[in-house]
């Protein structure tokens, strides 16, 4: 009986704890699954993002005032493009490698549900992508345009999260991560060559709410 009773305090429903540990719980849990979706690299990311906006903040301070960026060009070149290929690489990871590390058998004879442990892995990936949306969509409008902050972020969000996905299923049914950023990045660079073409239809992915449409 004192056995049981010591179980049951050490291990509590997650609804009965109060909600800062709740808080803390939940960091923990996010902080451990973008460790692992970045292999321990996550400063090396961000630096890159932040580099790749200084760059453009300092080639567009460098122009002209009518050849800056306006706020049709901030949405693809400052979100669209840095989060694509942030979201190309951790998805082509997510399961190749789990695959090459020998630790993909492991994750399906966990104990408990098998789904939940993709299912918050892949939840995590996107509210990092998110929140990376919403930085990026904050810092840009307090230095290149005037943009409206969450809309813009949604708008670089969800063609983001669909090349994602798209890279996530090419990974797991060619068994092979590489092959999948491959096509993932190949089918996104035809989206852009093809870009006069599809413009104007429903079929293009990087739909722009600052451009105005020329069949008005």
């Amino acid at each position: 009986m004192n056995f049981q009773t010591q179980n049951t305090a050490l291990y509590q429903a997650f609804g009965n704890l109060s909600k800062r540990n709740q808080l803390h719980i939940a960091w923990e849990m996010l902080r451990l699954q973008a460790q692992i979706l970045f292999s321990k690299k996550f400063l090396w990311f961000m630096g890159g993002i932040l580099g790749y906006s200084v760059i453009a903040y300092i080639i567009n301070y460098r122009q002209t005032i009518l050849d800056r960026l306006t706020p049709e060009d901030v949405l693809p070149w400052l979100l669209e493009f840095p989060l694509t290929i942030l979201a190309i690489y951790l998805n082509m990871q997510l399961i190749a490698s789990e695959k090459e590390t020998r630790t993909l058998e492991v994750m399906f004879t966990t104990a408990g549900s098998r789904y939940k442990v993709w299912l918050l892995r892949l939840g995590t990936l996107n509210l990092v992508v998110l929140i990376l949306a919403l930085l990026l969509s904050l810092l840009a409008f307090f230095t290149f345009a005037d943009i409206e902050i969450l809309g813009t972020a949604i708008h670089g969000f969800v063609p983001t999260y669909f090349v994602g996905a798209l890279t996530l299923f090419f990974s797991v049914k060619f068994r092979s991560g590489f092959a999948a950023g491959m096509v993932a990045a190949g089918l996104v660079l035809l989206t852009f060559m093809f870009n006069e073409v599809l413009h104007d239809t429903r079929y293009f992915l990087y739909f722009n709410p600052y451009y105005l449409p020329r069949r008005l």
